[in-house]
């Protein structure tokens, strides 16, 4: 009995399990993020999802307010609380108060970058100014000295010629 039992094949992998779903869903959220008492970020979300534990999180359709008056959206954002990494996928747009706007098809913000923080891309990103254009490979942004950084950018000016 024991030989014929080793013998059978081993069972059929069964199908893989989804994602263990939140613990908590919040409906309709604001999210304000202060440095001090000033006020920093506000994201606004229809839907948030917290993994107690771990502290993943993933929403849609996020919008997020700076103070310095950048707006940035994310169709799709997935993250972990605890390390204050946050990234936007599925197509990340952003505009400035003087007119800059851009798209990238990811990015990601990250705590420890700064004292505020900071964000980068791999996958590509394009900027709209409205003297020029600028597409590169990859960005980085610092948001303390509101500085980005691009790599393997083609910069083209708007208006002046062919």
């Amino acid at each position: 009995m024991v030989l014929c039992t080793a013998c059978n094949p081993a069972p059929a992998p069964g199908p893989s399990l989804p994602p263990p779903s939140a613990d908590i869903v919040l409906r309709g959220v604001t999210l304000r993020n202060f440095h001090g008492s000033a006020p920093h970020l506000v994201a606004t979300m229809p839907r948030l999802e917290l993994m107690r534990v771990s502290t993943e999180l993933r929403a849609e359709q996020v919008n997020a307010h700076m103070a310095s008056g950048v707006t940035i959206s994310a169709k799709r954002v997935t993250g972990n609380a605890n390390e204050g990494r946050i990234e936007g996928h599925d197509g990340v747009a952003f505009a400035s108060p003087s007119g800059i706007t851009g798209d990238a098809p990811s990015a990601t913000y990250e705590k420890a970058l700064g004292p505020r923080g900071g964000a980068h891309g791999d996958q590509g990103v394009h900027l709209e100014h409205p003297q020029f254009t600028v597409d590169a490979r990859s960005f980085t942004a610092d948001f303390v000295t509101e500085r980005v950084d691009f790599d393997a950018a083609i910069t083209r000016l708007k208006g002046n010629g062919p």
